[in-house]
C-alpha cells in the first residue's frame, strides 16, 4: 500500500502539471491513467477497482460520476478522486482543483474540511471505534454550518468494497467496529456546496506504532522544538539502514543524503570495514581507561596516524567523545598553560560570531549563534566574539575581499586592546565557517588574524571538527589555508560517525609548558572515562585507512569543485539566489528577496526550511542552516558525479517549488 502510495502521488502531480482551463477530461484521465501504470520510484502501477472520478461544478454532488469530454473551466472547482494500485492493493486520495480565486464560500469550506481531516486523524488510532472518526469530521461539520451529518470512509486494500452495502465497516456514526492494528481505509472528509464540492482525502493504515510512542514518551532529542515533538507534530522518523550516499527509513524510503548526517559520514554509510573493524574490538577488549599510560593497540595506533596526517608541528592527540568535549578539553589546556606562565589573568577566549564550536556551557558561550545561548545565560563572562568573516553581508560596498580581511583583522585588534591583551588567552575560529552558513574566508582572512594573534601572544585554536580528513580537498583546513595552529580538534571525519570519537592536536610549543606544568603541579587534572575509547578507536584506524585507500580527500577536491560548479550554472541567474559558494564537498546556496546581500527574506517565511522541506520530499537530504535561508551540502566524501548531479537537479526542482 505504501508503494500505492506513492503511485497516487505521481497521479496527483501529473494532474498540478498538465491540468489547464480548456483542457478536455478525457485527455487529463488519460495523463492520469499513464501516471499510474508507468508507477513511481521503481515499482510499476496497476488498474485500479474504481475509475477515476472528476466531477465539475453542480455534478460533484452527484454520486460516483466518470468523466466525459467536458472541459475543465475557470471559476469552476473540479475534484478528482483517484487511486494508486500496486498488486492489487489500493491507496486512493482525492484532492479539489479550483482555477482561478475561489470565492469566500469555498475558502470557508476548504478551512472546514482541512479542520475535518486533523480532527478525525487524530480518532484513527487503534482501540477507537469507527464511529469517532465519523464523530470527529461531523462535529467539524457543524460548527462551520453544515449540519447534514454523512459517512466519511470505507476500507480498501486488496481492492474496494464488494459492494457500496460495506458489509465489513465504514466510517459512520453508528458503527461500533473497534479499530485495530492493520486496518486500512480511505479517510474522505468532504462538503458539498450548491454549485460543487470540495474533497480532502486520505488513505490511512492504522499500526501500533510502539517505536513512535516510546519516541515521543522517553525521548529527548537535541536541536528539536519538543512541544512540536510531543504532540506528534514533528513525525518519527526511523532510520533503519545505510549504503553509500544512501539512507533507508523502517519503511524502505531510499533518500540520498547530501549533508552525511552532520557533515560526518565522510567514508559513506555500510562500509563492513569499519564494522568488522568495530566489532573484532569488542569482542577482544570492548573497554579499558586510558589514565596513567594505559593504552591500547587501536588508541596508540590511531595517535600515530592522525599524527602523520597532521601539520609538521603538531606534537600530542587528547581524545573525548565528541566536537564539544574536546573543545572544553582545549579551553582548560589553554587556562593551564597560561597559569604555569604565571599569567594567571590571561583568560578570555575570543570567538566569532556565526561560528559554531559545541553546545555546552563553554562551547555553547564559544558558538555565535543566538539559538545555542537564549534562556541558558550564555555566553559566559570569558567569552567575548568578534566579527565573522562574512564578506557577502559583512562587507562595505567597493570593499576588496583583502580590504574586507583587514577590516576583520583591525576589529580583532580593537576587541583584544578593549579587554586588554594581558587579558586575552586564546582565538578560536574554523577554517571554514560551518553551522553559520558554510562561509568560506575571504583572501588573507587567517594571514591577517594570525599576524595579529602573534602580536598579542593569543593562542590559536582550529576548530577542525567538520573540516578535518578530507572534507575541503586538503586532508586539513589548516594545510588549505596555512592556518599554524596551536590546538587542532578534531571530531566527526576521525571516524566518519562509525563510533563517537573527538581529538585534541596539540602542537609541540604548547606541549613543552604542559609538560613542564606536571612537573611542578602533579599529573594533569583532566580526563574522560571514555576517553580514547578502544571501540572509537578501532573505528579511527579503519577510516583512516578507508579514507587513503579509497581517495576520498582527493574526491573532495575533484566532486567538490564539480558540485560548486553544477550549482552555480543552476543558480546564478536566479532572482532570488544571492550567492553560490562552498570549498571541497562543503557548498551552500544562499537566497534573498533581491540578489542584493543586503535584500534578506522575511524569517517568518522561512524559505530555507522549505527547499529543504521540499527537497526532502523528493528523497534529498540537504541541510536548511539555522541562520540565513541558506542550503547546505555536505555530502559524503565517496559521492560520485551522478549522484551530484541528481542532487543538483532535485535542488533546482525545490527552488522552482517554493521561489518559482
Amino acid at each position: 500500500m505504501r508503494r500505492a502510495a506513492k503511485i497516487v502521488e505521481k497521479m496527483h502531480a501529473t494532474i498540478r502539471e498538465r491540468a489547464e482551463p480548456g483542457m478536455k477530461k478525457n485527455q487529463l484521465i488519460a495523463d492520469i491513467y499513464h501516471a499510474e501504470i508507468t508507477g513511481a520510484d521503481g515499482y510499476w502501477g496497476d488498474y485500479p477497482s474504481i475509475v477515476p472520478l472528476a466531477p465539475s461544478g453542480p455534478d460533484a454532488t452527484a454520486p460516483h460520476l466518470t468523466w466525459d469530454d467536458s472541459i475543465l473551466k475557470q471559476g469552476e472547482a473540479t475534484f478528482f478522486e483517484i487511486a494508486g494500485v500496486y498488486r492489487r492493493y489500493h491507496a486512493p486520495q482525492s484532492r479539489t482543483l479550483f482555477f482561478g480565486d475561489p470565492p469566500a464560500k469555498y475558502r470557508a469550506a476548504e478551512a472546514a474540511v482541512l479542520e475535518a481531516v486533523a480532527a478525525g486523524m487524530a480518532q484513527a488510532k487503534p482501540g477507537n471505534f469507527a464511529e469517532d472518526i465519523a464523530n470527529a469530521f461531523n462535529a467539524c461539520r457543524h460548527k462551520h454550518g453544515f449540519k447534514k451529518d454523512s459517512r466519511c470512509g470505507y476500507p480498501i486494500g486488496l481492492s474496494y468494497p464488494p459492494d457500496w452495502g460495506e458489509h465489513t465497516y465504514s466510517l459512520r456514526c453508528d458503527d461500533k467496529t473497534i479499530l485495530e492494528p492493520g486496518m486500512t481505509f480511505h479517510f474522505m472528509p468532504a462538503l458539498w456546496l450548491d454549485d460543487g464540492g470540495i474533497e480532502m482525502t486520505e488513505p490511512v493504515m492504522l499500526t501500533n506504532d510502539t517505536l513512535a510512542q516510546w519516541d515521543r514518551g522517553t525521548f529527548f532529542h537535541p536541536s528539536t522544538h519538543l512541544a512540536q515533538h510531543a504532540r506528534g507534530d514533528t513525525p518519527t522518523r526511523v532510520i533503519k539502514s545505510g549504503k553509500g550516499v544512501y539512507i533507508f527509513d523502517r519503511d524502505d524510503r531510499k533518500m540520498l543524503d547530501a549533508f552525511a548526517g552532520l557533515y560526518c559520514v565522510n567514508v559513506g554509510y555500510g562500509r563492513t570495514e569499519i564494522a568488522e573493524a568495530i566489532s573484532k574490538q569488542a569482542h577482544e577488549l570492548a573497554y579499558y581507561h586510558s589514565y596513567v599510560g594505559h593504552g591500547t593497540e587501536a588508541s596508540i595506533t590511531l595517535s600515530k596516524m592522525i599524527l602523520d596526517r597532521a601539520p609538521v608541528n603538531m606534537s600530542k592527540v587528547y581524545f573525548g567523545q565528541s566536537g564539544s568535549d574536546a573543545n572544553e578539553t582545549n579551553i582548560k589546556l589553554v587556562w593551564y598553560y597560561n597559569n604555569i606562565l604565571g599569567r594567571p589573568a590571561k583568560k578570555k577566549i575570543i570567538s566569532r560570531w556565526r561560528g559554531y564550536h559545541g553546545s555546552g556551557l563553554m562551547t555553547g558561550s564559544l558558538t555565535g549563534l543566538e539559538l545555542f545561548h537564549n534562556k541558558f545565560d550564555l555566553p559566559l563572562s570569558q567569552v567575548v566574539h568578534t566579527s565573522a568573516p562574512y564578506y557577502l553581508r559583512g562587507a562595505a560596498p567597493g570593499l576588496s575581499e583583502q580590504e574586507f580581511s583587514a577590516d576583520c583583522a583591525a576589529n580583532l585588534e580593537t576587541l583584544i586592546l578593549a579587554e586588554g591583551p594581558d587579558t586575552v588567552a586564546a582565538f578560536i575560529g574554523e577554517p571554514v565557517l560551518g553551522t553559520g552558513g558554510i562561509v568560506p574566508p575571504p583572501a588573507g582572512y587567517w594571514a591577517a588574524i594570525q599576524t595579529v594573534l602573534k602580536k598579542y601572544d593569543i593562542l590559536l585554536i582550529a576548530d577542525e571538527v567538520v573540516t578535518g580528513f578530507g572534507r575541503l580537498g586538503t586532508m586539513f583546513g589548516a594545510e588549505h589555508y596555512d592556518i599554524k595552529a596551536d590546538i587542532i580538534t578534531i571530531a566527526k571525519g576521525l571516524t566518519s560517525a562509525y563510533a563517537p570519537l573527538s581529538g585534541s592536536i596539540i602542537s609541540s610549543e604548547m606541549w613543552k609548558v604542559l609538560e613542564q606544568g606536571t612537573d611542578e603541579n602533579g599529573p594533569i587534572g583532566h580526563g574522560w572515562t571514555y576517553s580514547a575509547h578502544p571501540i572509537g578507536a578501532a573505528a579511527g584506524v579503519a577510516n583512516l585507512k578507508l579514507i587513503d585507500a579509497l581517495g576520498l580527500v582527493q574526491n573532495a577536491g575533484s566532486t567538490g569543485a564539480y558540485l560548486r560548479a553544477q550549482l552555480q550554472a543552476a543558480f546564478e541567474d536566479h532572482p532570488n539566489v544571492v550567492q553560490v559558494r562552498g570549498e571541497g564537498l562543503l557548498c551552500a546556496v544562499e537566497f534573498g528577496e533581491t540578489k542584493s546581500p543586503l535584500a534578506f527574506f522575511d524569517p517568518a517565511k522561512k524559505v530555507g526550511y522549505a527547499i529543504s522541506a521540499a527537497m526532502a520530499a523528493r528523497n534529498v537530504i540537504a541541510r536548511a542552516m539555522p541562520q540565513g535561508d541558506i542550503i547546505g551540502f555536505a555530502p559524503p566524501l565517496c559521492i560520485t558525479r551522478q549522484e551530484v548531479d541528481h542532487v543538483v537537479s532535485v535542488a533546482q526542482e525545490a527552488v522552482a517549488d517554493v521561489l518559482g
